[in-house]
């Protein structure tokens, strides 16, 4: 899932569909997987919006060695 940080005196104009960084400095862009990218004023994130989140849980628990993963205690899902 992308994550948009605006720096301070950053914003996010979305109007619609559209969505357009606006700020005095740029925005930085996160992708799993990918380097940080810097969308300068005026850039056009659309994108983003339609984005399905998503959060990867079991291979999270996976990778810290939970024994029972995201099942819980016994008795409990």
């Amino acid at each position: 899932m992308p994550v948009l940080g605006p720096r301070e005196g950053s914003w996010l104009r979305v109007d619609g569909e559209r969505a357009v960084v606006g700020c005095e400095r740029d925005a930085r862009l996160f992708r799993r997987g990918a380097e940080p990218r810097e969308p300068a004023a005026g850039s056009v994130v659309s994108d983003l919006l339609r984005v399905t989140a998503a959060f990867d849980a079991r291979t999270w628990a996976r990778e810290r060695g939970c024994p029972r993963g995201l099942s819980g205690p016994p008795g409990r899902q």
